[in-house]
């Protein structure tokens, strides 16, 4: 809040700039929550992929649970490579975001490219993971 009469008039607050690694850390941080509902995308878009390249074996499969085990295996290596890219991606957003807080000359241009870079990166996992999982699932219920 301000000081002064009441108005807002008074003497702003000043704002503390974020340290370095602070921004850095806070980016790395959103990019760590939002692998999480990409990477659930890319497990469920894995279960026609693994029925697509594993089909013969899960359905001569000894056992369901041998059989489910071969599909979850692929989902979670499939979901554990998104995740990892994720946090992969977000590295150039991270690193401009502290560039910029080092106010380093080249500071906005690193951090527009990297939240750039960031955000098709991601937001393409994620378009590829629904729309591949929707046609793969319909593939696999209508077959």
């Amino acid at each position: 809040m301000s000081q002064g009469d009441g108005t807002g008039t008074g003497p702003a607050r000043s704002r503390r700039q974020a340290s370095p690694s602070l921004a850095l850390w806070l980016r790395l941080g959103a990019a760590h929550f939002a692998a999480y509902p990409i990477a659930f995308a890319a497990a469920m878009a894995g279960v026609p992929l693994a029925m697509l390249v594993y089909g013969d074996t899960v359905l001569h499969a000894p056992s369901e649970q041998a059989a489910q085990r071969i599909i979850l295996e692929l989902c979670l290596s499939f979901a554990g490579v998104v995740y990892v890219l994720v946090h992969v991606v977000a590295v150039p957003w991270a690193r401009g975001a502290a560039a910029l807080a080092r106010r380093a000359p080249d500071g906005p241009a690193r951090a527009r490219r990297g939240r750039t870079t960031f955000l098709v990166a991601v937001l393409g996992m994620t378009a590829a993971c629904i729309v591949g999982g929707l046609i793969g699932w319909v593939w696999l219920l209508a077959s």
